[in-house]
C-alpha cells in the first residue's frame, strides 16, 4: 500500500491491506474517521489518514 504524502487509496485497496471484508471497508471509510474524498461515485482514502487510525485502534500492551 501505497502511504506516501498525498497518496490516495481505493476503498478495494484497504480492504486488501485490512483482510476485511468490502461493507466493513465502506462502514469504516464512511465513518468520518477517514479522510476521504468522493470523486463521482468512486471513493479514496488518504493512505496516511489510514495509517493514522490504524494506530490509533492498536490495543494498549500489557
Amino acid at each position: 500500500m501505497n502511504t506516501e504524502k498525498g497518496a490516495w487509496i481505493k476503498v478495494e485497496e484497504m480492504r486488501k491491506h485490512l483482510a476485511i471484508s468490502k461493507t466493513k471497508a465502506y462502514e469504516i471509510a464512511t465513518s468520518g474517521c477517514l479522510e476521504t474524498v468522493k470523486i463521482g461515485r468512486c471513493l479514496r482514502i488518504n493512505a496516511q489518514s489510514l495509517e493514522r487510525w490504524l494506530e490509533s485502534q492498536r490495543y494498549p500492551r500489557a
